[in-house]
């Protein structure tokens, strides 16, 4: 299409300046074939044209900006951000409940996660749990 040119053509320009920094790698979201890719990235198709940069370590590590329009002045700045230490990883998480703090067994997210099993104040035991477990829906009343 029209507007993943013009996208694909703001993000070569940009990878220039990164060259040898960074591997650059852009992936049309309209084609079927790429839907293993996305679900790797964490991108959702209805998400549109997003970025993204992922660092394949002993783990993967995604980085997402606090943008939505892929301008020039936008991708290199969260190039070079990223490049400097000053980004913050990427959680898929859902918002923290309003009530996750209202009873004695509390509910994090990833978004609270760090700030609450890691706080060195209180002693934490975190029991992961997923609702669609059938052993995980067996404790919920012990708790």
């Amino acid at each position: 299409t029209e507007s993943n040119k013009a996208v694909l053509a703001t993000f070569r320009k940009v990878s220039k300046g990164i060259a040898g920094k960074m591997i650059r790698v852009f992936v049309d979201t309209n084609k079927a074939d790429n839907g293993r890719i996305l679900e790797f990235f964490g991108i959702k198709k209805e998400m549109g044209d997003v970025a993204r940069i992922i660092l394949l370590g002993e783990g993967v590590d995604k980085y997402a900006p606090d943008f939505t329009e892929l301008s020039e002045e936008n991708l290199a700045k969260f190039g070079s951000d990223y490049l400097s230490g000053a980004l913050k990883k990427h959680l898929n998480s859902e918002e923290i409940p309003e009530d996750w703090d209202s009873k004695p067994v509390k509910v994090l997210v990833g978004k609270n996660f760090n700030d609450v099993a890691y706080n060195a104040e209180k002693d934490v035991l975190v029991e992961f749990y997923a609702p669609w477990c059938g052993h995980c829906k067996q404790l919920v009343p012990i708790y």
